[in-house]
């Protein structure tokens, strides 16, 4: 039985599958889905704002993993991977967030500015001073990149 009283029929179910479908889709390619999907779960009943809700939270996994899929990739903005770090530390992952940013930053050009490699050691040392690591022990650059012992 659906929230306004009427009952869940073929038709909910298939207009409901394919606002799925279509808000994933779209999601994936450009962003957007959030236009299939809204209409579609008021014109099933949920009120506005718990319709909201429900599209926002069920278009973030797919979201979240083609961000991530992206951010792996050797072309792949550097603000990207630097982003993914950040949802991690947001997210209480901070020992994760580390290791990527650790293993990101031998991979940044130091000649190009907009790579970020200054900031990318900045927020190592940040998280290396939340997780507590003792001095001395924290990332180090690599040999062609000079070194840095804080």
């Amino acid at each position: 039985m659906r929230q306004d009283g009427g009952a869940v029929t073929l038709t909910t179910i298939g207009l409901s599958a394919g606002a799925g479908i279509l808000g994933g889709a779209m999601n994936a390619l450009a962003g957007g889905g959030t236009f299939a999907t809204l209409p579609a779960l008021i014109a099933l009943g949920l009120p506005a704002n718990t319709a909201n809700a429900t599209s926002n939270v069920a278009l973030l996994p797919g979201a979240a993993t083609s961000y991530r899929r992206a951010s792996e990739q050797p072309d792949a903005p550097f603000f990207a991977a630097r982003l993914h770090a950040g949802l991690l530390r947001r997210l209480g992952r901070r020992a994760e967030a580390h290791a990527w940013l650790t293993q990101l930053h031998p991979q940044l050009p130091a000649s190009d500015e907009s790579a970020g490699a200054a900031l990318v050691l900045a927020r190592i040392r940040e998280l290396e001073r939340e997780l507590g690591v003792p001095a001395g022990q924290g990332y180090c650059q690599r040999a062609g990149r000079g070194f840095d012992p804080d």
